[in-house]
């Protein structure tokens, strides 16, 4: 009898390990998953970054040219 429960409880033991290995498998995919969706996230937001940065230095640049126009023209 001693055996029998022994020998459940090393199989139950062993099924235990492989869903655990399963799990740990499947949270690490899930991980790089998340880990690429973080990595696109951040590369999203340098290049908004970057849009807005080019996007202010050419409304800098133009208001400049317009205030430029306006001296010559004596409407300062």
């Amino acid at each position: 009898m001693v055996d029998l429960l022994q020998d459940t409880a090393i199989i139950c033991l062993a099924v235990c390990l492989i869903i655990q290995s399963h799990t740990i498998r499947r949270l690490d995919r899930m991980r790089r998953t998340l880990s690429d969706a973080v990595d696109g996230l951040l590369a999203a937001v340098r290049a908004v970054n970057d849009t807005d940065r080019k996007q202010n230095e050419a409304l800098a640049a133009l208001t400049d040219a317009m205030r430029r126009k306006e001296a010559r023209h004596g409407r300062a």
